[in-house]
């Protein structure tokens, strides 16, 4: 969805602002591209923010860089597989840093219901596997705990879009925290 002049519309392809951890490939493959719908679709490994975000536009990306400037460089720490039903996921901490932005993204733009309302709140989280039964895959749970901890440093956020309705996502904005100027790596139109 976006919000053209005060009204939401929706969009036809989806919108996801996350924290991509690149330093997780090593760790959750192969278990990822197996078992993680959106590793098949080009989303890397990482922690969403917000999800669905709007359309992509310069007043949205905008919004979205004010928020980004104000934020400080961060470390997270992956040291523990979790489950909720049917996904296994590496946990974050301290999660205090990812949660402020969550409540940052989730004030500038309140119509943008996380996870659309699927979920009664936003837990930080790395999925490694999605849509299985975690105690049939007790391996790949074992295999991830022997790759942890691992220490990153978030510089950033970065926002992907579905190139077509169900296709493929695609990166159209990486913004950095801090004073650092945003790189946009799709041209827009208008």
């Amino acid at each position: 969805m976006t919000q053209k002049g005060g009204q939401r519309r929706e969009t036809s392809c989806q919108t996801n602002v996350l924290i991509s951890i690149p330093q997780a490939y090593e760790c959750v493959e192969p278990w990822r591209s197996e078992l993680d719908p959106s590793a098949r679709l080009g989303v890397p490994p990482h922690i969403t923010l917000l999800y669905p975000w709007v359309e992509p536009s310069s007043s949205s990306l905008h919004i979205l860089d004010s928020i980004v400037r104000q934020v400080r460089p961060f470390e997270l720490t992956f040291s523990s597989v979790k489950t909720f039903p049917a996904t296994i996921w590496l946990a974050p901490t301290p999660t205090a840093p990812v949660t402020a932005l969550i409540a940052q993204l989730q004030a500038a733009f309140p119509f943008c219901v996380p996870y659309g309302g699927r979920h009664s709140r936003s837990r930080p989280h790395l999925t490694v596997a999605n849509g299985v039964h975690p105690d049939s895959h007790r391996g790949a749970q074992d295999d991830l705990r022997s790759k942890l901890p691992l220490v990153v440093e978030v510089r950033g956020l970065e926002v992907w879009a579905e190139a077509a309705p169900g296709g493929t996502w695609r990166l159209v904005q990486r913004l950095s925290f801090g004073n650092r100027q945003s790189r946009s790596l799709v041209r827009r139109a208008g």
